[in-house]
């Protein structure tokens, strides 16, 4: 029997074999309509069948045997490392035998075709499915996966720190070398790791604190390898090599959770790998710690607690939008607040937050799930970001209806983001009527606390620089790092942001209905005094937080 038939007719099968009555199936349907949830368990719940006598039923009309783990033994560790231990946790299955090229797998849902198919493209293994309870399964998986154990064992092998130890899916000798390589980058707080395959060997950079720093280069004969061990941790399709994947993996230093996200792009030396490793703790900051100064830190508290409107978050990739954004929502997560985000993917589960993921392929865009969200009434909405006429419409409709929205757009500064939603085509109304107010920002790198130093600098120094008030002072006293082993030399630990707030009131509004050109915007933000990127770098140059040339670095295309 097919298994999409049997799962249409699971409920009339049981009635025809005498397990349940014609009654109880309508009253567990009913169930089922009001609260969702399989059928099979919304039935046990109601003590009408026993879960192993169901499970075996299903196996029977499956042509799939039923297995009681507890009674099964031990599996042999090779056998569970056949799989990566990421594809085991989410599809809530468990490899119980392995022979030649077929692999058993116990689940707990015979109707999940898509694993299965899944690991077959992965694996390139036969798979033969068996039934077994999800309890069991869920059991034997927390048995034979103790992450720490795993990291300790590593450690004690490769001779790597405790506190850079990765606890993560890569356990045979092959994956040592990536090991070393992340756990390095891990220890000197690197955000980004990339292999990229060159003609003789795999060049290997770190990004840290924003900027990329050559690392010795790995043999080539070990591009292969590091490339299989990286498509196995974020769970993407081994065998595919001539087109883009993007997937996403967690890590684990020292109890300490990260994200990391992992992009795979081809070249004619083969394919380039960047993974993407950010602090889960870091996006959780509270907003006094985001680097706001204080004049913008209060009129950014002032616009994020209406209760209608929506704010926009400018800035490139990298620029930290994200952490401020989800700051942001922390701080606003009241029991009072309904808030819903829609991302793509969504990166921290934010507690107390409903956080839905776009899926296009599903219909899941992001102009239906923001749909989705106004019906649900929710108080606060963050759209990830406005990449459509038909989701911005919809966000700036959502926002005169009297809710709150957070959304991003990538653009240089404040003025350029304003004029970039202005040429979405929308009708300067809606945006004249709905924006709050619109924030760029940058992370700009700190000063190592380790090797700092003063020196005077004079006015004449810094003329030129779009400062329009660099202190009174003929001479002033700034700082810079001299570079020390805490900094791997190069004068920098650490980054803080600088934010740029345009406050959208009538003059604006005026000219958005006007349709004025991107010039008239600035004419007017300058005529208000807006502090500009540069002006609150040059905040943290004055402060001594950072120096002249990171100002002049990070600002460079973004001043008014």
């Amino acid at each position: 029997m097919h298994l999409t038939s049997l799962k249409k007719r699971l409920g009339d099968i049981l009635v025809d074999v005498g397990i349940i009555s014609r009654d109880q199936l309508k009253e567990a349907l009913e169930i089922q309509k009001r609260t969702g949830g399989k059928l099979g368990d919304i039935l046990s719940r109601m003590d009408i069948i026993n879960e192993e006598v169901l499970l075996a039923f299903l196996g029977k009309q499956c042509g799939v045997s039923y297995v009681s783990l507890k009674e099964y033994g031990d599996i042999p560790d090779a056998v569970i490392r056949s799989l990566p231990e990421s594809v085991i946790r989410r599809q809530t299955l468990i490899p119980i035998a392995k022979e030649h090229n077929t692999v058993t797998i116990a689940m707990a849902d015979p109707f999940n075709v898509f694993a299965v198919d899944d690991i077959k493209l992965m694996t390139g293994y036969d798979v033969q499915v068996v039934i077994a309870l999800e309890s069991e399964i869920r059991a034997a998986i927390d048995k034979h996966f103790s992450r720490a154990a795993e990291a300790a064992q590593y450690a004690s092998l490769s001779g790597v720190p405790a506190e850079a130890v990765v606890q993560d899916k890569l356990s045979d000798n092959e994956s040592q070398q990536l090991n070393a390589v992340l756990s390095q980058a891990l220890f000197e707080k690197s955000s980004e790791v990339l292999f990229e395959p060159q003609a003789n060997v795999v060049r290997v950079r770190f990004r840290i604190d924003g900027i990329l720093y050559e690392k010795p280069p790995l043999p080539k004969e070990m591009q292969g390898k590091i490339t299989r061990q990286i498509k196995q941790m974020a769970d993407l399709n081994v065998s595919e090599q001539r087109s883009p994947q993007d997937g996403y993996t967690k890590i684990k230093i020292n109890d300490q959770a990260m994200d990391m996200r992992v992009s795979l792009i081809p070249t004619i030396f083969g394919e380039k790998a960047q993974l993407q490793i950010i602090n889960v703790l870091s996006v959780h900051m509270e907003l006094s710690k985001l680097g706001f100064e204080p004049s913008a830190m209060a009129i950014y508290k002032h616009k994020i607690e209406k209760t209608a409107g929506i704010i926009i978050i400018a800035g490139p990739i990298g620029s930290g939008k994200t952490t401020t954004l989800y700051s942001t929502l922390s701080a606003l997560n009241l029991p009072s607040k309904n808030i819903i985000t829609i991302e793509n993917p969504v990166k921290y589960v934010l507690p107390g937050i409903t956080q839905m993921q776009v899926h296009t392929d599903s219909g899941l865009s992001f102009a239906s799930l923001l749909q989705a969200a106004w019906r649900q009434n929710a108080d606060i909405m963050l759209v990830r970001e406005l990449r459509d006429q038909k989701t911005a419409h919809l966000a700036m409709n959502i926002a005169l209806s009297g809710h709150m929205v957070f959304s991003t757009v990538t653009s240089g500064n404040t003025v350029e983001a304003m004029a970039h939603i202005s040429s979405m085509g929308l009708e300067p109304f809606l945006i004249a009527s709905s924006l709050v107010a619109v924030v760029a920002q940058r992370l700009i790198r700190v000063i190592c606390p380790q090797c700092k130093e003063s020196y005077k600098a004079t006015k004449d120094s810094i003329k030129g620089l779009g400062i329009k008030n660099p202190g009174e002072k003929e001479k002033l006293i700034l700082h810079r790092g001299r570079g020390c082993a805490a900094c791997a030399h190069t004068g920098y630990n650490g980054r803080t942001g600088i934010f740029e707030i345009l406050e959208f009131d009538n003059d604006f509004r005026k000219l958005i209905l006007d349709r004025a050109p991107v010039t008239a915007l600035r004419e007017e933000a300058q005529k208000k005094k807006m502090m500009t990127l540069r002006e609150a770098a040059w905040q943290k140059v004055r402060a001594g937080a950072s120096t002249v040339e990171e100002m002049l670095r990070i600002t460079e295309f973004s001043n008014l």
